[in-house]
């Protein structure tokens, strides 16, 4: 990939060329673009993350005809920029940017703040945003998006049965074998029962046995849950990861639709048996909140509890990040003028 000054790291570049591109504007934080069939990058948008979510960096023009001066004034390096872009995409395979990250519909993503090329960790990217420095709520994004990773995982597997049985210790169940029925509280000694056992849990109402020979159980939360706590925990993440995507009522009421359709429906929602499923579909992420729906059953709470416990607590910590946001602009500006005087 050329570069103007071999010293300055390709994406630091990258960066340089957005800035000269969109001069005049807000300093773009992301740059989004497509790659068509031939591997040639388009559509280039420049954004700026706001909060929690981005917003395009605009460059005003007085008529179509300066919109298109600009867009095709070969002074500025588009062609440069669009070749960098390609590279980086040819390479990602191989050579994974931790700065790009692929969105849904045929779009990526590329962060561009804060490189720090010698140790070539420019910023560990998770999913739609930076996990350090002043990229609020990332850091539970970055919980949301480890959430996601070991539901899509639990369904590509299937839960094994030692794990479906971890979440009903405690609990009364019905053994149905050979032998006859027993029923007993399930201890963490017990092991699975053998084949052709039904084992039932009266606590929660649910039969054991499908959970655990149904292969890809897609309603497999993919973790331990050791109270109602922490499914709250887990969906206010999810949200937190969805967000900038999808709006979390959105993601709650697809999640509840998914949950009363049943199972069968989660079983067939689009791309979460691909190789490389993409974590930033709708269907994704509210499948994984209608795992954590169903696994509330047994902590007696109900999915609308979840879903507004959630809610109240994702809107609560949203707000937060954006105070922490405000003091931390407003005590800059204060240092900027006492340093003036």
């Amino acid at each position: 990939m050329s570069v103007e000054h071999p010293d300055v790291h390709p994406l630091e570049q990258i960066a340089r060329w957005v800035g000269e591109i969109w001069a005049g504007c807000p300093e773009a934080t992301h740059l989004l673009f497509q790659v068509t069939s031939e591997g040639e990058a388009c559509g280039l948008r420049a954004m700026r993350r706001v909060g929690h979510g981005y917003i395009p960096v605009e460059k005003r023009f007085d008529s179509k005809s300066d919109k298109d001066s600009w867009i095709f004034n070969d002074l500025l390096p588009w062609d440069e920029l669009g070749a960098a872009l390609e590279a980086l995409i040819t390479w990602h395979d191989s050579d994974p940017c931790p700065a790009l990250a692929k969105e849904s519909g045929g779009w990526w993503r590329l962060g561009l703040g804060q490189l720090v090329p010698e140790a070539e960790a420019y910023q560990a990217y998770e999913a739609h945003t930076m996990t350090d420095g002043h990229d609020t709520g990332a850091l539970d994004a970055e919980r949301g998006g480890a959430v996601l990773l070991a539901y899509l995982t639990a369904v590509r597997e299937g839960r094994r049965a030692t794990d479906v049985l971890a979440e009903h210790v405690g609990h009364g169940i019905t053994v149905v074998g050979a032998t006859g029925v027993t029923r007993k509280i399930l201890t963490e000694d017990d092991q699975p029962p053998g084949t052709g056992t039904d084992v039932a849990c009266g606590d929660c109402g649910t039969g054991l046995s499908d959970q655990w020979e149904r292969p890809g159980n897609a309603l497999a939360v993919g973790a331990p849950l050791a109270s109602g706590d922490d499914v709250i925990d887990a969906v206010t993440a999810l949200l937190h990861y969805a967000d900038g995507w999808h709006h979390a009522q959105t993601v709650l009421d697809r999640a509840l639709r998914i949950l009363i359709q049943g199972q069968q429906l989660a079983l067939v929602l689009p791309g979460l048996y691909d190789e490389v499923p993409d974590p930033r579909t709708l269907d994704a992420l509210a499948a994984a909140v209608a795992a954590h729906y169903a696994a509330a059953a047994r902590f007696s709470l109900t999915d609308g509890e979840v879903a507004k416990q959630s809610l109240d607590r994702f809107h609560r910590e949203i707000e937060k990040h954006r105070l922490a946001s405000v003091r931390a602009m407003r005590s800059a500006m204060a240092g900027l003028r006492e340093n003036s005087r």
